[in-house]
């Protein structure tokens, strides 16, 4: 081979074994501007079906506390709690109303929420299962009246008396959830609270959210880039809260839980606005799980999130309901006294725990946790757990409490739980880790391969630099050859040329 040749196969080589080493380290980046490009929310982009009605089976669980010993309660003893449930519903979300912002790359929305009753999977619970409960408008009628001058405490008196109200009532499991039961009072005083869910005369701790919307959301729809996106911009309509006492508590951040914006890194908060808890909450990173093939990042809630702290003080209605594990929503509820927590107060103190008897808070069953892939930021798998509760007290205006302990009083709590199936998991794994794989193995060889061109190049240069001086030998040792013969000729015939 010519010099020109091994010039050629040496920068073939070069060529090779450059694009083996640099391509890996490059092709993550096309293949993450690809996949920012379908993560993007537009009204004709890849995802917008997935976004507008979720493809994953999502289920509500109810687990509620049957109070066992209600008349020994209003004597003073701990009230002895049984957990019955799950109760499940099937739940199935619709966003509707969608108005694209192109300006401000925003996207405005509604979500409808539906509930199915699922017997096959309640063991076998139905929803005409008689549960005993504190009587939740008597306790909320109490607290508001308490807070009124006790002139005015008759009259509530004299209403518990007419509707023959008391302090824990008997009621079917559908009826305390999404159907509602009758309570006439509320219609009677609905004129004066001009609430027009009072006007329907019922109640039920999530009537009538069954085919409802729980709100106006306005997020980014991360076309300014995916660290914004779905990140909610307006809720209701406000950038802010009116609930809370400072501003900082008041800020709507992070989305609505579905979907996280970019970075998802370990050491990174992410932030959440839940509508149940009317309030922003933020998870941290626990530790790496898989689901199939697909690794996924694990975030809890931390305990200080909910902690009786400085910081959540502006979350603070009451020192009686100010404790670890909770936080009082009354001031979004209309005044209500309901107090949402960890289910079996996990996180709680030993004290609250122990006012009532029937708690056992466990980690694995009473934790929420969201699963989160980070390339895409979708959550794979969540389990949010939450508690409802009542403070029962001694409150003036209701005489039938005078004698309680006070305490704050579980009911009733959910788990709502969303699964990607596996197969699916294993398909998005297939898409994010196969091409890096292939490309991979693919710039080994290429390097293999501009290793070994190279050495073969290298093989021919040191064969061209010895071919030269093997040849110089032979030329020399013929002319030296040559010079002997010449010697011996000239003696022979030296005679002919000396003179006589």
């Amino acid at each position: 081979m010519n010099l020109c040749g091994i010039m050629s196969m040496s920068l073939f080589g070069l060529l090779i074994l450059v694009l083996g080493v640099v391509f890996p380290q490059i092709f993550p980046g096309i293949m993450k501007k690809q996949l920012e490009k379908k993560l993007v929310l537009s009204e004709d982009s890849e995802t917008i079906g997935n976004f507008i009605s979720p493809p994953v089976p999502i289920f509500m669980q109810f687990y509620i506390f049957n109070v066992t010993n209600a008349p020994a309660v209003l004597e003073g003893e701990k009230a002895v709690l049984d957990q019955i449930g799950p109760f499940t519903y099937e739940e199935k979300r619709m966003k509707f109303d969608l108005f694209w912002e192109l300006e401000d790359k925003t996207v405005e929305y509604q979500q409808n929420k539906t509930f199915f009753f699922r017997a096959d999977m309640s063991n076998g619970l139905t929803e005409d299962t008689l549960l005993t409960v504190v009587n939740p408008v008597l306790i909320s009628l109490g607290a508001k009246f308490s807070r009124l001058p006790s002139l005015t405490h008759g009259i509530l008196q004299l209403l518990a008396l007419r509707h023959d109200m008391s302090p824990f009532i008997t009621r079917k499991a559908g009826h305390l959830l999404y159907h509602g039961y009758d309570e006439p009072l509320l219609e009677q005083l609905s004129p004066l609270t001009r609430n027009p869910i009072h006007a329907m005369g019922k109640f039920g701790f999530f009537f009538p959210k069954n085919h409802s919307s729980d709100g106006i959301y306005r997020i980014h729809t991360g076309a300014q880039g995916l660290n914004t996106l779905q990140v909610i911009d307006e809720f209701q309509e406000e950038p802010m809260l009116p609930y809370w006492l400072t501003d900082v508590c008041n800020m709507i951040n992070g989305t609505e839980g579905s979907q996280f914006p970019q970075p998802i890194t370990e050491d990174k908060k992410l932030m959440m606005y839940s509508s149940d808890l009317c309030r922003s909450l933020y998870f941290k990173f626990e530790k790496k799980i898989n689901h199939g093939d697909l690794v996924l990042n694990r975030y809890t809630l931390p305990y200080e999130v909910l902690a009786k702290s400085p910081e959540n003080d502006c979350f603070c209605s009451d020192d009686f309901t100010c404790r670890d594990s909770m936080v009082n929503l009354s001031p979004c509820k209309d005044g209500s006294p309901v107090v949402a927590s960890t289910p079996h107060f996990y996180m709680g103190t030993e004290e609250t725990i122990n006012d009532v008897v029937g708690l056992n808070p466990v980690k694995e069953e009473h934790e929420t946790y969201l699963d989160i892939e980070p390339n895409t930021g979708v959550t794979f798998r969540a389990h949010k757990r939450l508690q409802i509760n009542m403070p029962l007290k001694r409150y003036e205006a209701l005489p039938d409490l005078q004698k309680v302990r006070e305490v704050i009083l579980p009911i009733m709590w959910l788990n709502e739980s969303a699964v990607v199936p596996v197969e699916r998991a294993d398909a998005l794994n297939a898409k994010l880790t196969v091409p890096l794989i292939v490309v991979r193995y693919v710039c080994i060889a290429m390097v293999a391969m501009g290793v070994i061109i190279l050495l073969l190049a290298l093989a021919f240069i040191v064969k061209m630099c010895k071919a030269p001086k093997n040849e110089k030998e032979k030329v020399n040792e013929k002319l030296k050859k040559e010079a002997i013969n010449d010697y011996d000729r000239s003696e022979v015939y030296k005679h002919l040329f000396t003179k006589a």
